[in-house]
């Protein structure tokens, strides 16, 4: 089976970044597959993807990053046992779901400076850039 590592982001609008990276060579040089999730939330297929990720909608990018390792375990690409995933900042919330949602899924997932603690972060307007994220995540106090 085949040793996959699969990297989404999903927030701000941002379009998947499907440059070759030097990083991944190493993976690469031993036969691992990179695999690129293209989760709501990003701006990959254009406004309407984006706005179906963000604020009440963001499960879905959630679930979007969940059905693209199903489909590579369900098509055998690989299996969960050889399975990783990497992803940062907001991405980090995305993993952070994965993980308690489908601890099966994954054998190792890197979370590099996640933003996990969203409702913290957005209940602090004297936080830097909490007024800013009120547009992706939603302004608690408004229903």
């Amino acid at each position: 089976s085949n040793r996959v590592l699969m990297t989404g982001y999903g927030a701000y609008g941002l379009n998947v970044d499907l440059r070759f990276r030097l990083a991944h060579l190493p993976l690469l040089n031993r036969d691992w597959i990179i695999a690129f999730a293209h989760a709501r939330g990003g701006g990959d297929l254009g406004r309407k993807w984006y706005d179906q990720g963000k604020e009440l909608n963001k499960l879905n990018t959630f679930h979007d990053f969940i059905s693209c390792a199903e489909y590579l375990v369900a098509n055998n690409y690989t299996e969960s046992k050889n399975m990783a995933a990497i992803s940062s900042s907001a991405g980090g919330l995305l993993l952070g779901y994965v993980s308690n949602s489908r601890p099966d899924l994954f054998k190792v997932l890197v979370l590099k400076v996640p933003f996990v603690d969203v409702l913290t972060a957005m209940t602090d307007a004297t936080l830097p850039l909490t007024v800013h994220e009120y547009n992706e995540w939603g302004d608690p106090k408004n229903k």
